[in-house]
């Protein structure tokens, strides 16, 4: 049995528990986020319709200000849960970070490209972009999410 207690490195190792919290944490944001993004296409395609065919979709016979209200506010709610996202995106890129030298070889770096690329079938793209802008210049952004 060896015994690592006391060893300076392993101060630096990542809290696994955490990292995989908060791993969990981004995958519900994302998927709060995607549903909300849903929504919005549904409250999108609502005014289109109310705007198109205004006889059968103006309830309110308020010129579709009904309509384009109610998808400026789910534009509202998917950018408040971008922001979220975000922040349980770093918060999971912090606590997964394991700065601890690796015996036997080096420590994979971290790519970030990886964990936008994979929101690309769920979140529109302009979502992911301002997401990873936080972390990246956008025309980077858009390089890495092009691939």
């Amino acid at each position: 049995m060896i015994v690592l207690l006391g060893v300076p490195w392993l101060a630096n190792a990542a809290d696994w528990s955490t990292c995989a919290s908060d791993l969990d944490d981004v995958r519900r944001a994302a998927r709060d986020a995607s549903d909300i993004a849903n929504e919005v296409e549904s409250a999108k395609s609502a005014l289109e319709n109310c705007r198109n065919y205004r006889e059968g979709y103006d309830y309110r016979y308020d010129q579709c200000r009904s309509k384009l209200s109610s998808y400026n506010s789910e534009i509202d709610r998917l950018n408040s849960e971008l922001d979220t996202l975000n922040r349980r995106i770093r918060s999971a890129s912090s606590s997964c970070t394991d700065s601890s030298p690796r015996v036997g070889g080096s420590r994979r770096p971290t790519n970030k490209c990886e964990t936008y690329r994979q929101y690309l079938d769920r979140l529109p793209l302009e979502s992911i972009i301002r997401v990873c802008t936080s972390s990246m210049t956008e025309a980077e952004c858009r390089a890495c999410l092009a691939r």
